[in-house]
């Protein structure tokens, strides 16, 4: 394929990096970066119209196909690429599922917009479009029990639909076509949060074990708006949420961080009460706290807590803020990556001849 040296512009990034463009990749003319359009007649918002197009057949569930090749198809005013496959619930939980099966490029033309404002440098999109592209296809079947891949919130990746598509992110997406993370000759899971507070973590301080590929670096996050956070945490809501996670400690008596990770994460803490004590992971109390990161200080009030904190997510590979201001300062999309994720290549994923089979993420959610 063809190969695109791209130079260092500062001692950080040393060496020389290599992006490579998808060998099969058609040339892109400017029309075709424009977002899709609504076209009136492939919007399916009826049963009579889902009952034209799919007759009732002897199936798991109703496929429903756009008439047109790049047809659209509505769902509770939603419009999407590709198809959407109707299917019954089990009856212990009754309703309907909806999956949309989309071919990978056109997921993440939602996928990238909706991850990442779409108004931000082309080279922090770019960035962005290969990490969630390497995510997609190394949990492809991550949930397979359930007849899909990927859920469309941020347990997986935020997908909404075409209404997120713009020209810009759609550039990044098509300008980036196929290319991945590989370590190790495998696609990377390339985690990716909104801010760092100052550093990135280690994989093994937010899981049980290390992940090779993500390391802990300083983060250039300092215009995030989420840098620096305060937040007042009712004591009666804490109390709350852990008697409806079964963990009921009756009148909480204090909160104390136990240990902290290098970059200043709470790793353990306690939760004294009434009825008993708690040891919890950071992550764990950022839940019960409902914070944005577990980089924060905690001080009592008379009746909440008094959460100062740095960062907005897990804190595990690319941060976006931070891929923005290197991009502003001239970095490419490779530079930025390489910097985040340690010890990977940037290159072509080798689709198979039905690219469809290998671009199975999935929209999904119940209609009752």
């Amino acid at each position: 394929g063809k190969t695109i040296t791209l130079s260092a512009a500062n001692p950080r990034f040393a060496l020389p990096f290599r992006a490579f463009a998808s060998p099969s990749a058609p040339p892109k003319s400017e029309s075709q970066y424009l977002p899709a359009t609504y076209k009136a007649n492939a919007n399916f918002k009826a049963n009579a119209d889902i009952k034209a197009v799919t007759p009732p057949v002897v199936q798991p569930g109703y496929l429903i196909k756009a008439p047109e090749p790049d047809g659209i198809l509505t769902y509770q005013g939603k419009s999407f690429r590709g198809s959407l496959l109707i299917k019954a619930r089990p009856a212990e939980n009754p309703g309907f599922l909806v999956i949309n099966k989309v071919d990978l490029e056109d997921y993440l033309l939602s996928v990238v917009p909706s991850e990442m404002p779409a108004s931000w440098n082309l080279e922090s999109l770019k960035a962005q479009s290969i990490a969630a592209r390497s995510y997609a296809l190394a949990n492809l079947n991550k949930h397979g029990s359930e007849g899909y891949d990927l859920k469309a919130t941020t347990e997986d990746q935020v997908y909404l639909g075409i209404q997120t598509e713009t020209e810009n992110s759609n550039r990044a997406v098509a300008e980036t076509e196929g290319v991945v993370l590989k370590h190790d000759g495998k696609i990377v899971s390339a985690f990716f949060h909104s801010s760092g507070g100052g550093f990135t973590e280690l994989a093994e301080h937010v899981w049980t074990k290390g992940v090779p590929y993500l390391k802990s670096v300083p983060d250039f996050d300092d215009h995030s708006p989420h840098f620096a956070w305060n937040k007042q945490v009712p004591v009666s809501n804490m109390e709350e949420t852990l008697r409806k996670q079964g963990k009921d400690v009756g009148a909480i008596l204090g909160i104390f961080a136990l240990a902290r990770t290098p970059s200043q994460r709470v790793q353990t803490a306690m939760i004294a009460g009434t009825l008993q004590t708690l040891i919890v992971s950071g992550e764990e109390l950022r839940k019960i706290m409902q914070v944005p990161s577990t980089v924060f200080n905690i001080g009592q009030a008379a009746d909440a807590y008094l959460v100062a904190g740095r960062g907005f997510g897990h804190g595990l590979g690319m941060s976006q803020w931070g891929a923005k201001y290197l991009s502003e300062q001239g970095y490419n999309a490779a530079q930025i990556l390489s910097y985040y994720y340690k010890d990977v290549t940037i290159q072509p994923y080798q689709f198979g001849p039905d690219r469809s089979n290998l671009s199975r993420a999935a929209h999904a959610s119940p209609v009752y």
